[in-house]
């Protein structure tokens, strides 16, 4: 009986859950899309305006239906998280920046936050690395009854045992002390308060 109640209950969320899976569709296809076109030489505004066209047209942009969730960003190199160009910027990718690209979509206010980091000069590959480990540490750790504050030090002490070499100076890999994330709920991104 456990089984069909269990089912019973899933089947209420049937709608919820396919929109965020709709959501989650549209964000790892348009993420794919803007790695095949994110080079150096293109303009930061070009960047995050074919973001956001391609997540319109993909998830059939409808004011409060779908679309995107905020604006994407487009964070260059030193700029941690939450930077966009406005209109008449003409900043371009270069070759050295490492760029932060972030972007959200959603499906009747269920919410796919999700960035990545593109860099191509080879010097940096560590750094990238080391983001990759750090997050599947914390994929890893992740589970039932898992502690917050147990997966982010899992997180933090695999982030911090890299290293990046820049121009002959050794780096160690540190974490962002103030930048803690934040929750989503339906249709709002809301700060994490921290004591």
């Amino acid at each position: 009986m456990a089984g069909k109640e269990h089912k019973m209950k899933e089947a209420l969320f049937d709608s919820e859950y396919n929109d965020v899976r709709k959501a989650a569709e549209c964000h790892r296809q348009v993420r794919r899309y803007a790695q095949s076109f994110i080079r150096p030489g293109i303009s930061y505004l070009e960047i995050v305006t074919r973001i956001e066209d391609a997540v319109r047209k993909l998830i059939k942009a409808n004011k409060l239906q779908a679309g995107l969730a905020f604006p994407c960003g487009s964070s260059i190199n030193n700029c941690a998280a939450h930077f966009a160009p406005n209109k008449g910027d003409t900043k371009i990718l270069d070759k050295d920046d490492v760029v932060k690209i972030d972007f959200g979509t959603h499906v009747n206010g269920y919410l796919i936050d999700s960035a990545f980091t593109v860099a191509f000069n080879p010097v940096y590959d560590s750094l990238l690395e080391a983001s990759k480990e750090a997050t599947m540490t914390g994929v890893k750790e992740a589970g039932i009854d898992a502690r917050l504050d147990e997966i982010g030090e899992k997180i933090q002490e695999t982030m911090e045992s890299h290293e990046v070499e820049i121009k002959g100076k050794v780096h160690p890999v540190k974490c962002i002390r103030n930048l803690n994330g934040h929750l989503v709920g339906r249709y709002r991104v809301l700060p994490l308060l921290t004591p």
